[in-house]
């Protein structure tokens, strides 16, 4: 059985932060966590998987620090920690301009033209869910050799990846599910 513990623009990192829309303090997104690691613990769950993007604003409106990121990843992962249960990060997802649709359609005949070098499509925060998570013996999944090789493509196989910049199409993640299973099966 799957239970699936969501709330748009709310990522899962332990930090108050920023409504994307409002450009506000979310206690929302705090109190839904909240009420998401108690339903969690109430299930008593053999294994919980997290995945979130990368790089929110704080309350404050300032970018988190890596450092800031990686101990709310760290809280996170104490939180939900408890005996019986495994706890896994799907680690975030690379995300540059122009990988989306609307590239791929303003560039038929040059889909390179939405791909790019793999550093500008990772950040320092990705490194800070890596460090949390080995800190807190939490399983980590890397997501970025999904998208990228040498480069950071926005079409593989004959899939679109993007759906926008921080979503997968629903057709490149059903092509992925083999991946995430074959990631997933040392905690399973």
């Amino acid at each position: 059985q799957v239970r699936v513990y969501a709330k748009g623009g709310c990522p899962v990192v332990d930090l108050p932060l920023q409504n994307n829309e409002t450009r506000a303090p979310d206690p929302d997104c705090d109190a839904f966590r909240t009420a998401a690691v108690e339903e969690i613990h109430k299930a008593k769950p053999q294994l919980v998987v997290t995945a979130s993007h990368a790089g929110h604003r704080l309350a404050d409106g300032e970018w988190p620090s890596t450092s800031q990121w990686q101990r709310g990843w760290e809280s996170t992962f104490a939180k939900l920690t408890q005996p019986g249960t495994r706890v896994a990060i799907l680690g975030a997802i690379p995300n540059w301009d122009n990988n989306d649709a609307p590239c791929l359609a303003a560039h038929q005949n040059d889909v390179q033209a939405c791909s790019t070098e793999r550093e500008n499509a990772v950040s320092e925060y990705f490194d800070a869910e890596r460090n949390a998570a080995a800190l807190a013996g939490t399983h980590y999944v890397d997501t970025v050799p999904w998208v990228c090789a040498q480069k950071c493509e926005s079409v593989i196989g004959d899939n679109v990846v993007y759906y926008n910049p921080y979503h997968f199409t629903k057709t490149y993640a059903d092509y992925l599910t083999g991946a995430v299973a074959d990631a997933l099966r040392p905690v399973m």
